[in-house]
């Protein structure tokens, strides 16, 4: 069966009058502002004798006979399936592996980590004056603040703690 006549069939099966698809059809393009959703009266003629209309006017043919696009698109011949299928086999350079070999690395390592690590608190560095030379920030002679949120004056530092 050619398209435009299943389209007729469908129409008068459904007692659908083409001044409702006209009508319908202009409301979609009104609400879509695009004037290419328009299904004029004898537009529906020429695809009811086998023209082929643009997506646009499917999409408002399919929403006017309350059937799926896709359903509409394989009266044309078209399979929205198959897309998935074409791109996969057409698509330019080498095909993707089928399946991907990962290889074990050589070497293994064990992490360990201090289940009463806190993130307020860090021990890494000493407040001392030793130490204050690697610090990155300009702190030699400024205030520094604690783990422990005090503050400590580099320069009050007592001489046993450098």
């Amino acid at each position: 069966m050619d398209s435009g006549k299943w389209i007729r069939d469908l129409r008068q099966e459904r007692f659908v009058k083409s001044s409702d698809i006209e009508r319908l059809s202009h409301s979609i393009a009104d609400i879509k502002s695009n004037a290419d959703f328009y299904v004029s009266h004898s537009t529906l003629a020429d695809i009811e004798t086998g023209s082929v209309p643009s997506i646009h006017k499917l999409f408002s043919l399919a929403a006017c006979l309350k059937v799926s696009l896709e359903e509409l698109l394989l009266v044309f011949g078209i399979d929205s399936n198959e897309v998935r299928q074409y791109a996969r086999t057409l698509e330019p350079g080498p095909a993707p592996p089928e399946s991907i070999e990962v290889q074990q690395p050589w070497f293994s390592f064990q992490l360990n980590f201090d289940t009463n690590f806190s993130s307020q608190e860090t021990r890494l560095l000493k407040l001392t004056r030793r130490n204050l030379r690697f610090c990155p920030l300009p702190c030699g002679s400024g205030l520094i603040q604690s783990a422990t949120a005090t503050l400590w004056s580099v320069s009050k530092m007592t001489p046993w703690e450098s």
